[in-house]
C-alpha cells in the first residue's frame, strides 16, 4: 500500500510506493522513504539511500557521467558519455545495475554491469556496448570520492553501419579480440569521481 512500511514482496507493473521496504520491490520506478532491502527498476529513487553522481573516463569515451540510484545492496544507472574530440567523435547512453561491498568508512567494492547504445553518426544501426567492472572507490569526506577499475568490454556492431564523417571508424580500441565477423573484446579501464 503506498506510503506504508513492509516486508515483503512489492510487484507493479509501473510504480511501487513505500515508506519502509524491508523486503523486495519489482516496478518500472520504486520508490521509498528508506530501504534495507533490494527495488529492481528503471529507477529506483530510495530517499535515505543513493543519490550518487559519478564523472569518469574511460578507454573509449573521455567525458562521462553516470547517476546511481537505490542502496548498496542493488542499485541502478544511467549513463551518457562522449569522446570529446574532433575527429575520433563517439556518443553513448546506457542503462546498468551495481552492487557495492562496504568494507569499512572509506573503502568499497563496486561489481557493475552495463548496456550502451553506440551511436557514430548513424541511429539506424547503432552498436551495442556490453561492459563489466569491478571498481574500487575510496571516500576523501562526505560528499567526495574517487575511483578506479578495470573492466571488460563486449562490443557488437552491425555490418552495414555507415560511419558519419567526424566520427570513429572502429570503437574497439587497436588491441581488441575478434569474436567474430561483427564482435570484438578487450580488457579496458575506468576512473573518475563520485558526488554524494
Amino acid at each position: 500500500m503506498p506510503g506504508s512500511s513492509f516486508n515483503g514482496i512489492q510487484i507493479a507493473p509501473v510504480v511501487n510506493v513505500a515508506k519502509e521496504t524491508k523486503g523486495f520491490q519489482l516496478a518500472l520506478i520504486n520508490v521509498a522513504d528508506t530501504s534495507s532491502g533490494v527495488s529492481i527498476g528503471l529507477i529506483n529513487i530510495i530517499r535515505h539511500g543513493y543519490h550518487k553522481i559519478s564523472f569518469y573516463a574511460n578507454e573509449l569515451t573521455n567525458s562521462n557521467i553516470g547517476i546511481k540510484t537505490g542502496n548498496a545492496m542493488f542499485y541502478t544507472m544511467l549513463l551518457a558519455g562522449t569522446n570529446v574530440s574532433n575527429n575520433q567523435k563517439i556518443y553513448t547512453g546506457g542503462y546498468g545495475i551495481g552492487y557495492d561491498f562496504i568494507l569499512n568508512k572509506r573503502i568499497l567494492i563496486s561489481t557493475e554491469s552495463a548496456g550502451h547504445a553506440v551511436f557514430l553518426g548513424n541511429w539506424e544501426y547503432p552498436g551495442i556496448l556490453s561492459r563489466g567492472q569491478v571498481q574500487a572507490q575510496y571516500k576523501l569526506n562526505k560528499t567526495l570520492s574517487v575511483f578506479a577499475c578495470p573492466s571488460y568490454s563486449i562490443y557488437k556492431s552491425n555490418s552495414q553501419t555507415i560511419i558519419a564523417d567526424g566520427f570513429k571508424t572502429n570503437v574497439a580500441p587497436s588491441y581488441a579480440k575478434v569474436i567474430n565477423a561483427s564482435t570484438q573484446g578487450w580488457l579496458g579501464w575506468n576512473v573518475g569521481i563520485t558526488l554524494f
